[in-house]
């Protein structure tokens, strides 16, 4: 879904590969991609690159070429591959720098803030203990306000319904209780990734909102 919202917009992108903490054998490393992984035991290597070659594959069938980071020559052609651990921390500061990188030298005249009513994109519709049924959506143009009225797509006819939250991630070292995990806010700008609650959310399509 991701990847086809990606191509729909002509968005450039670049790949997280998340949890490299459970390779068998992984140990923890600083440094910058290539560093990390020469590091390692050749079995828990060749096990990295096993599943390094398998999601090389997936994304080429989708239609994109991508490789390693520290393999990747052209940017326009080529779609980086960045290991991360998000337990961990490790591989976040690479990507970091990479994203800023990359938007400074492809994006610049095309970054832009725009006003206006909110648009965003679906990306999860689940059940909330104690809010019902939400839906995560990533905000990325305008603004969104407590109280507004939202459109969304179903399977049936749009459903036009009021906000009854604005629901923003707290940092985890805030975290102290597991139902206190959100700050309720008023209001959300482009881009962000928010939880929002409201009635008749069941049906709600993963989509464009």
């Amino acid at each position: 879904e991701s990847i086809n919202i990606l191509k729909q917009y002509k968005t450039p992108f670049i790949i997280a590969a998340n949890k490299i903490d459970k390779i068998s054998g992984w140990q923890q490393q600083k440094g910058i991609a290539k560093t990390r992984i020469e590091s390692q035991r050749v079995p828990t290597k060749t096990l990295f690159e096993e599943k390094l070659y398998e999601l090389i594959g997936i994304i080429y069938d989708k239609g994109f070429k991508s490789d390693i980071i520290y393999n990747v020559k052209d940017f326009q052609k080529n779609i980086p591959i960045i290991p991360i651990s998000a337990k961990t921390g490790e591989g976040i500061p690479e990507l970091l720098m990479m994203l800023v990188g990359l938007a400074q030298r492809f994006l610049e005249e095309r970054l832009a803030t725009e006003t206006g009513a909110g648009k965003g994109t679906v990306l999860e519709v689940k059940e909330d203990i104690g809010l019902g049924t939400t839906v995560d959506a990533i905000i990325y143009s305008g603004t969104v306000r407590k109280e507004d009225t939202l459109v969304f797509g179903t399977q049936d006819e749009p459903l036009v319904t009021k906000i009854k939250a604005l629901l923003k991630p707290k940092p985890l070292d805030e975290i102290r209780d597991p139902r206190e995990r959100f700050d309720n806010i008023s209001e959300v700008h482009a881009a962000c990734g928010i939880k929002i609650s409201a009635t008749n959310l069941d049906n709600v399509l993963i989509v464009t909102v």
